[in-house]
């Protein structure tokens, strides 16, 4: 992968993901009239990441097609994004849990382009080789 094609294939889902941490409260407050909603929202699409990075990083070490899964991340990511759009039409339970589970495959869009480019590149910085011959 080439540096164009890790920009095009990282940019998109991170900038969608960062949208959508402004996106949501004020849907939340336009639709439901409730910024709490909004904040619970954020947060759902967000938190589980963290719990979810260190698994989704073996996964992609371990993965024979890694790229597959870093794909399926983002379509994952953007069919939640699209129900978050709908909220008020789509039931609030829905969309918290396809946010939750936009939130645990997240690390896949935003570290495994880093993990295919250091696969296909041995001229990739030698900090990133030093991390993986590390963990």
């Amino acid at each position: 992968m080439g540096a164009l094609g890790y920009l095009a294939a990282s940019v998109p889902p991170r900038m969608a993901s960062a949208g959508a941490a402004v996106a949501l409260p004020i849907l939340a407050v336009q639709q439901l009239g409730d910024v709490a909603v909004g904040g619970l929202l954020v947060a759902a699409s967000l938190g589980p990441s963290v719990l979810a990075a260190p698994l989704v990083g073996t996964a992609l070490d371990r993965a024979r097609r890694p790229g597959l899964m870093v794909a399926g991340s983002g379509v994952l990511t953007a069919l939640a994004f699209a129900a978050a759009a709908f909220i008020g039409q789509v039931p609030l339970p829905v969309v918290f849990v396809l946010l939750v589970l936009a939130g645990a495959v997240s690390p896949f869009y935003m570290g495994g382009p880093v993990e295919l480019r250091v696969r296909s590149d041995p001229g990739w910085p030698q900090g990133f080789r030093l991390r993986r011959a590390v963990l």
